[in-house]
């Protein structure tokens, strides 16, 4: 009975890191979607806007400072995401540090309690 309550909380266990690993994976994915579209309408703003200003004024080098100013926004608010990402990925990987330890550690317990028995 210890030895298949042991068994069963390895998989429980495992079963979760599993939907965590999934769910984080899921976020991942869900945040590159929205970067994607993200920058898709910037550009697409950017060059409606480069092109009005250009028929407008002529001002070919204000609107290159101004693009070189949205592409690096851009980035880095990626770079932020992409931190936070990564960050995540840590967290998860830590608890699944913590939960293989703490089976481990109920897997000699268990063990212990069969030899003492």
């Amino acid at each position: 009975v210890v030895v298949v309550a042991a068994h069963d909380a390895v998989v429980v266990v495992a079963a979760h890191d599993a939907v965590v690993v999934v769910a984080a994976h899921d976020a991942v994915v869900a945040v590159a979607a929205h970067d994607a579209a993200v920058v898709v309408v910037v550009v697409v703003v950017v060059v409606v806007h480069d092109a009005v200003a250009v028929v407008a004024h002529g001002v070919v080098v204000v609107v290159a400072a101004h693009d070189a100013v949205v592409v690096v926004v851009v980035a880095a608010h990626d770079a932020v995401v992409v931190v936070a990402a990564h960050d995540a990925v840590v967290a998860v990987a830590a608890h699944d540090a913590v939960a293989a330890a703490v089976a481990a550690h109920d897997a000699v317990a268990a063990a212990v309690a069969a030899h003492d028995a």
